[in-house]
């Protein structure tokens, strides 16, 4: 007896997804690569998708919010769908605004001076875009820095410069740092006399630079001698005064 087995085999044709390529006219500032990457998210969901006028202007709202605060203020972007499959976005750029060359005085180590004032600007492809609403935000980042090197009262002016030809918006802050501070013996008060371990820590830290990292050192160094003690739930406030 023969047993006959039929296999049936389907071939089918995958049915590949469709979706609307977006192409832009007038982009100067940046690639569209890097354009489409920097608003991925909401217009991978329209790419995704047949081109409609209502997703062509969607996109060009997308695309117009972004540079607008990212170094084109003045940015205008219009959305037309082409076809089932292409949305073209046209854009008029206007004067471009991005942060540009930063110059310091008064201050040595100038690259750490450098990245905490272009840090608060937006960035983009190899460049930050500039809002004077980040300049305050900047410069308070360059006045904690001051602090934490022992700097507290130091101080720093930013003057902008004329737009050059390329967009970009040089500035230069000067720093008067002021005297460096040392520390003084620390006043320990405490429910619970403090220990012995702990007097001679509060002695040898006066004369060390009032850093932020020698405080902080100072801060754990009593925080542990009273959880050694048993005070596993001890609260430290530490209060400063500037004598200088």
């Amino acid at each position: 007896m023969v047993l006959r087995i039929t296999v049936l085999i389907l071939l089918f044709t995958p049915v590949l997804a469709s979706g609307a390529n977006v192409e832009f006219v007038g982009l100067r500032s940046f690639t569209s690569e890097s354009l489409l990457k920097a608003v991925a998210g909401r217009m991978d969901y329209i790419r995704k998708r047949d081109a409609t006028d209502s997703r062509a202007d969607d996109a060009a709202y997308l695309v117009e919010s972004y540079l607008r605060t990212h170094g084109l203020p003045d940015a205008v972007i219009s959305g037309q769908r082409i076809s089932d499959n292409k949305i073209r976005l046209t854009i008029e750029e206007g004067l471009s605004q991005f942060l540009g060359s930063i110059k310091v005085t008064g201050f040595d180590d100038v690259e750490a001076i450098q990245d905490q004032f272009q840090a608060t600007f937006p960035e983009t492809v190899k460049q930050r875009a500039f809002e004077s609403k980040f300049i305050d935000e900047g410069l308070e980042r360059v006045r904690d820095l001051l602090h934490t090197n022992g700097y507290w009262k130091g101080t720093v002016t930013a003057v902008q410069e004329a737009r050059q030809a390329d967009g970009k918006i040089p500035f230069t802050l000067k720093i008067e740092k002021g005297p460096l501070f040392i520390l003084e013996t620390p006043n320990l008060e405490s429910q619970v006399k403090p220990s012995a371990a702990l007097e001679k820590i509060a002695g040898e830290a006066r004369g060390e630079t009032a850093t932020a990292e020698n405080i902080i050192s100072l801060r754990r160094d009593i925080t542990e001698d009273y959880r050694k003690r048993g005070y596993t739930d001890i609260s430290l406030v530490m209060l400063k005064k500037i004598n200088g």
